[in-house]
This record gives C-alpha cells, structure tokens and sequence, in this order.
C-alpha cells in the first residue's frame, strides 16, 4: 500500500518538458507567427472607435432665499437620455437617426460635474454634436437665470 501512495506523489521531471518543447519548437513558433498575423489583420479590419467626451460644470443662480441650483445633474442625464437635445441636434446638423451616436451622460456623486461621452468613428461629428449639446445646455440655463432675476427685480 506505502508504494502506490510513493508513486503517485513522485517528483516531476521538468526536463523531460523542456525537450518536448524544445523538440516541437518549430511547431509552437509557427503557431505563434500565425497567431501574431491573424491578430494584426484583424485589429487592421476593424473600424476606428474614437471616445469624444465634454464635462459641464452646472452653475448656481442666486435667489432672495440664497444660493439655487439651475438644474440638477440628475434631471440633465434624463434630458440627455431621453433624447430630448437629440431632436434639435439632429435638425440643426442634418443628421439621420440611424447615424446619431449612442450618447452617455454621467454625474460623479456629490458634484455638479457632468460628463458627457460619444463613441464614434466620426470624430468631427461627435465634436459637433458635443458642442451643440454644450450650447442647448448652456443656453437653456441662461434662460432660466434671466427670468430668475427678473422674478427677483419685481
């Protein structure tokens, strides 16, 4: 019984492995050439994604109780992912729906910081649908902090 326990729990020989790699070396490098070149013609077919992105920090207006926030954060996302800037962007740029990136808006908690990202191939459409969002946006705010200090002059 004690010399089938030995057996199984015999050392390995490693330099029985490295004559089999040795003798299969032609093998293994050519399976490493093909490997290489298969990859590069792949990466080399596939399109260019390129990541444009924008931050918006949002401003406070200032009213008779103090300091406001224009617009949370949260409700610009729901804006952004409701696709309801998309619309104007789109008409103002001459874009199709179906070539319109896919756009993402995030919010770093606890600021008023906000990231807007495309991935596109298209690196001067994605800027300019990056800018016209900024202007709506910025626009949109602007708006919103003059009629504030018009209801606070009356």
């Amino acid at each position: 019984m004690k010399e089938n326990q030995q057996s199984e729990y015999e050392e390995v020989n490693l330099m029985d492995y490295v004559k089999v790699i040795i003798k299969r070396r032609k093998l293994i490098a050519q399976i490493f050439v093909i490997s290489v070149i298969i990859a590069g013609v792949i990466s080399f077919m596939m399109p260019k994604i390129y990541k444009i992105s924008t931050s918006l920090n949002i401003g406070y207006s200032i009213t008779q109780d103090g300091l406001m926030l224009i617009e949370s954060p949260d409700n610009i996302i729901s804006k952004i992912n409701n696709d309801v800037y998309g619309v104007s962007i789109r008409n103002k740029l001459n874009i199709s729906e179906s070539s319109y990136p896919k756009i993402k808006a995030e919010n770093k908690k606890g600021t008023e910081l906000l990231n807007i990202t495309i991935e596109s191939s298209d690196t001067n459409q994605a800027q300019n649908i990056l800018k016209a969002m900024n202007d709506l946006i910025i626009n949109e705010h602007q708006k919103k902090i003059k009629l504030q200090k018009e209801l606070t002059e009356k």
